[in-house]
C-alpha cells in the first residue's frame, strides 16, 4: 500500500504500477499477523508498537518523499523472523 499522493509524486508509477484497490478512511499502520501466532511474540510486538516514538525525521507520510535507505532495516528485520511467522 502506497499513500495517494505519494505515489501520484512519480509520474512513471502510472506506467509501471497498475492500481488494485483503494483502502478508503484508513486508520493508520497495521499489523497483521497469522492464526496462532506466539502469545509472548505478539505481546512484544504490540508492547513496541504502541510506546515507540518515531524521531522527527523518521516520519513517512504524504508530507515527507519516500526514500528506499529509510526502510531498509524494516525490510532487513522482516527477514530474520523465523520462518513461517
Amino acid at each position: 500500500m502506497v499513500l495517494e499522493d505519494v505515489w501520484k509524486t512519480f509520474p512513471q508509477n502510472a506506467e509501471n504500477t497498475k492500481i488494485i484497490g483503494e483502502y478508503l478512511g484508513s486508520k493508520g499502520p497495521m499489523v497483521v499477523v497469522r492464526d496462532g501466532f506466539d502469545k509472548d511474540i505478539r505481546a512484544t510486538l504490540l508492547d513496541a508498537f504502541l510506546n515507540f516514538q518515531p524521531t522527527w525525521d523518521s516520519v513517512y507520510g504524504g508530507y515527507k518523499p519516500y526514500y528506499l535507505a529509510d526502510i531498509l532495516s524494516w525490510f532487513h528485520d522482516l527477514d530474520q523472523l523465523p520462518p513461517g511467522t
